[in-house]
């Protein structure tokens, strides 16, 4: 069964449009370790996310 952890302003339904107070729209980026094959973190920025600059190898505890 999946776990959902909230932290901060999220939409109540995701893939939606999520705006700012003042009206922006926030970027959606799906973060996961192997696609949409494993789990991932469904992230929203106020700006575009970054280009990826960094690659290391992760091992889980």
């Amino acid at each position: 069964m999946a776990h959902y952890r909230r932290a901060g302003d999220i939409p109540p339904k995701r893939h939606t449009q999520h705006r700012s107070p003042d009206g922006a729209l926030y970027r959606e980026e799906l973060m996961g370790e192997e696609g949409f094959s494993s789990d991932s973190s469904l992230l929203y920025h106020r700006g575009v996310p970054s280009a990826i600059v960094d690659v290391r190898p992760w091992e889980s505890a």
